[in-house]
């Protein structure tokens, strides 16, 4: 695939946002890319009191913006993937920006895969570590280095931070299930999945995301995402087989921080309190899954903790 100048977009970014001017330096990203700007085109999708519009105009790239009221992530993507006239389209957030070789190295990666590859995920660097929270919390999905999975099904999932589709099998699943607050990539892989596509880690895509600063709202993000799993789940245990489902792996992460504050008590006691952090961290993310996954087996009518 050429490096420097292609003739007509070939590949849509859609970018959501909601009242987050990081989306200014998702797009300043976009402008360093390795590929001519030709080549790609930009959706972005924004809901909320911001209005990005004069902002976005400054950029050198082809943007199309799209605003609605609606502030749940599934319905923008579905807005993004109505404005989507490519073959392939990528996905990235606001709280995000790209390396300069990312739109090449996805498209490349869903372009020349085999035919049943129907979706790529990128990896995902941790974009500061200014703080306790961001140097030992984990990104997202600990960085996609592979492909990820959960209790939900057995098929694997990319996030929607870092992702490409083929256009066509993404509509003929009927797009993002709108009923998701958060979850809604994982369950467009399940759809794809079910119906025989394949998805593959794009090992050169980088991305960085801007991890959240407090602990507290690093508790609140992975409780947030824990919701809509037992969504997930109990959409899919028809797959599954299973009607109930009791999830060890924040007692294993709980546990998991215990180990590490405690081994690290002795070298906090020279000054290194890296240990103890990581503990720290690391329970407080075993506790927010805990609290998603009550909070969603109530709301969704389900057991899933």
């Amino acid at each position: 695939m050429p490096s420097k100048k292609t003739d007509g977009a070939r590949v849509t970014v859609v970018i959501c946002v909601l009242d987050d001017w990081r989306i200014l330096r998702t797009l300043s990203s976009l402008t360093e890319q390795t590929v001519d700007p030709s080549f790609f085109r930009v959706v972005v999708v924004s809901s909320g009191r911001e209005d990005y519009g004069r902002a976005i105009k400054s950029f050198p790239l082809n943007v199309k913006l799209v605003t609605t009221a609606a502030p749940r992530l599934s319905i923008k993507r579905n807005l993004g993937l109505a404005e989507v006239t490519t073959k392939y389209f990528l996905t990235i957030d606001a709280d995000c920006f790209a390396q300069p070789g990312w739109v090449e190295a996805m498209t490349t990666c869903i372009a020349e895969g085999p035919d049943d590859l129907v979706g790529v995920g990128g990896r995902v660097a941790k974009y500061a570590v200014d703080t306790v929270t961001q140097k030992y919390g984990i990104t997202v999905d600990d960085g996609q280095s592979t492909l990820g999975r959960l209790p939900a099904l057995h098929l694997p999932y990319v996030a929607g931070a870092n992702a490409g589709f083929k256009t066509a099998a993404v509509q003929a699943v009927g797009g993002y299930d709108e009923q998701y607050i958060c979850g809604e990539d994982v369950d467009i892989c399940y759809k794809l999945g079910l119906r025989g596509g394949k998805l593959a880690i794009a090992e050169n895509a980088w991305i960085y995301h801007e991890d959240r600063r407090r602990l507290v709202d690093h508790y609140r993000r992975f409780r947030h995402l824990a919701v809509d799993q037992a969504l997930l789940f109990k959409n899919y245990r028809g797959e599954s087989g299973r009607s109930w489902y009791l999830d060890p792996f924040p007692w294993r992460r709980l546990s998991d921080g215990v180990r590490s504050t405690a081994g690290g008590l002795p070298l906090a006691i020279r000054g290194d309190w890296s240990g103890v952090a990581t503990g720290l961290v690391t329970a407080v993310e075993a506790a927010g899954i805990v609290a998603g996954q009550i909070r969603g087996s109530r709301r969704h009518r389900v057991v899933y903790l």
